[in-house]
């Protein structure tokens, strides 16, 4: 049976104007990718460091910051449940930091659901455009956090809005740019990725 991916679920019809280095990244069911690469620069408020440095306990956030940072992205992929696996790995110099998450299709609002860190606490709707140029945009407004075993969402002002812009630069390199708001920056970051691996 041919089971769409997550993404290509929630994408629709315009999954097939992806540039064809997003469909293989974006499009994968099962097994692993991963990529690396260079962000050019990662950067974010001094006022969320030292939260920044509690959820780096859950490889959520963490509160380093520099430029032209070595990093890995390992995507593993699962049929049942149907859900995604990511982890990415920054390399700086005094600190090896991950920032995990794991996507799942959720078939009773039609969405992916992004869980951030181990333990999932935080949680996320995500939303997908595919532009004009076969780029993919994914945004997210709204949070939610996990309470005595179910999510609460939490009030606009104390809700997270992110932005993740990915393009193809050519057939091999994909430029990412991940911009995470909460009154103010929290964390933005941007860099290119090469993918070395899929299985």
């Amino acid at each position: 049976m041919n089971v769409k991916s997550i993404y290509e679920q929630a994408i629709g019809a315009r999954f097939e104007q992806l540039h064809p280095l997003l469909k293989k990244k974006y499009g994968k069911q099962l097994g692993t990718l991963t990529a690396t690469g260079t962000m050019n620069h990662i950067r974010g408020s001094v006022v969320y460091r030292p939260v920044a440095r509690i959820f780096a306990r859950d490889d959520f956030l963490f509160p380093e910051r520099g430029r032209n940072v070595p990093f890995t992205i390992t995507n593993t992929y699962h049929l049942s449940p149907q859900v995604v696996d990511w982890d990415r790995t920054f390399y700086f110099q005094k600190n090896v930091r991950t920032f995990f998450a794991r996507m799942y299709w959720d078939t009773s609002s039609e969405q992916i659901l992004d869980r951030l860190g181990r333990s999932g606490r935080f949680m996320q709707p995500l939303a997908f455009t595919v532009t004009s140029n076969g780029a993919l945009l994914i945004t997210s407004e709204q949070s939610f956090i996990r309470l005595f075993g179910r999510y609460v969402k939490l009030p606009k002002r104390m809700s997270a809005k992110v932005n993740v812009y990915e393009e193809a630069i050519d057939d091999e390199h994909i430029h990412i740019f991940v911009h995470i708001t909460l009154i103010g920056t929290v964390m933005m970051y941007e860099g290119v990725a090469t993918i070395v691996e899929q299985k």
